[in-house]
């Protein structure tokens, strides 16, 4: 832990440099020049602050942990900048989307974010070291339609919950036990999500097998059997390896119609993670975006105070910085049609201070 003992000196000032209320309320309701301009920066400034902090952190072990949980990071970037390409939009939009991803050279990225559709895009990311070439080499090239992006998108979000997971298990110790239970709460909210907002859900589908697996349990097999009979709907397929919540429990609440799921995913929900914790999945789209942020959060806060040299500071950090970045874009946007000033208070309520 001592490794990351000038690390975590160095985020204690930048966690006083974060946003708190005041500001997000200015920038949303008086929309002043400085303010806009200053929310602008933060923003591209954003892409290079995992970077700096990882640079900060002493020890091959530590930093393999901490890249370890910016590949979840990464793997959100990913999708974004492969739904940009199945968009059709430009390479300027590309780029944006897809930030600068950690666990992949720069120079690896450039066919990527130079792919023209889809084909192209899946064998840059074969070519990719990390995660994400591993996720995606053993797929076969989809075609050019928007429905076979579904396939990318799952087997990278799912290798990166694996072998996060996995190395989480792999370092053991308190940094290990501190990555294992911000990956699960990470990939229990990422399920109930998935389960929240599909529609149709498998009559008798059998899960995806390196989604399903129990939290350590060979998160890395894929059994092609069982891939292939999930195919590419219903909501099972799309779940994530790394949770705490019981995956046969997630497989029978999957099969239910949307109204007799939600209340019971609510309830599990409540149980997981505690009083008021059932509005992830009840509440309105704005509130459950919001406290999948905050969960966590509150969480690694804790973990944080209660062990300030471990690797619970980093994590605080930098899942603080993501939610405070989501919060200056809504900030930014200010009130519109269908988010009505009140309401965005609201939302803005769980920034500090």
């Amino acid at each position: 832990m001592a490794r990351l003992d000038f690390a975590n000196a160095k985020l204690g000032a930048l966690r006083s440099r974060l946003w708190g209320r005041g500001e997000l309320r200015e920038l949303a309701v008086e929309r002043g020049r400085e303010r806009v301009e200053a929310a602008t920066a933060l923003l591209a400034r954003a892409a290079d602050e995992p970077r700096r902090i990882l640079s900060w952190v002493e020890g091959r072990r530590q930093k393999a942990l901490l890249l370890a949980w910016l590949a979840l990071d990464d793997s959100r970037a990913l999708r974004a900048a492969l739904r940009a390409i199945s968009r059709g939009l430009t390479e300027a939009e590309v780029r944006a989307a897809a930030g600068a991803p950690l666990t992949c050279a720069a120079r690896e990225l450039e066919p990527l974010l130079r792919a023209h559709d889809l084909p192209a895009a899946a064998a840059a990311l074969r070519e990719l070291s990390g995660f994400a070439g591993r996720a995606t080499r053993p797929l076969k090239l989809p075609g050019k339609r928007a429905e076979h992006l579904l396939p990318l998108e799952r087997a990278l979000s799912q290798r990166a919950f694996a072998e996060a997971a996995l190395a989480a298990r792999r370092a053991g110790g308190e940094d290990g036990r501190v990555l294992a239970a911000a990956v699960a709460d990470e990939a229990d909210l990422a399920n109930l999500a998935v389960l929240t907002e599909a529609v149709v859900a498998p009559a008798a589908a059998a899960p995806s097998s390196i989604a399903l697996a129990p939290r350590f349990s060979r998160p890395l097999r894929v059994e092609r059997r069982h891939a292939r009979r999930a195919g590419a709907g219903g909501p099972v397929a799309d779940l994530v390896p790394g949770g705490d919540l019981p995956v046969e429990r997630l497989d029978s609440l999957a099969e239910l119609p949307l109204a007799k799921r939600l209340p019971l995913l609510a309830a599990l929900a409540e149980r997981r993670f505690g009083a008021g914790a059932g509005a992830v999945v009840s509440g309105e789209p704005g509130e459950r975006d919001r406290l999948r942020q905050e969960l966590p959060l509150r969480r690694l806060h804790r973990a944080a105070r209660a062990a300030p040299s471990s690797l619970a500071v980093p994590l605080a950090y930098l899942a603080a910085a993501r939610a405070e970045r989501g919060r200056v874009r809504l900030a930014l946007a200010g009130p519109g049609p269908g988010l009505p000033a009140a309401r965005l208070a609201d939302l803005l309520e769980g920034a500090h201070g």
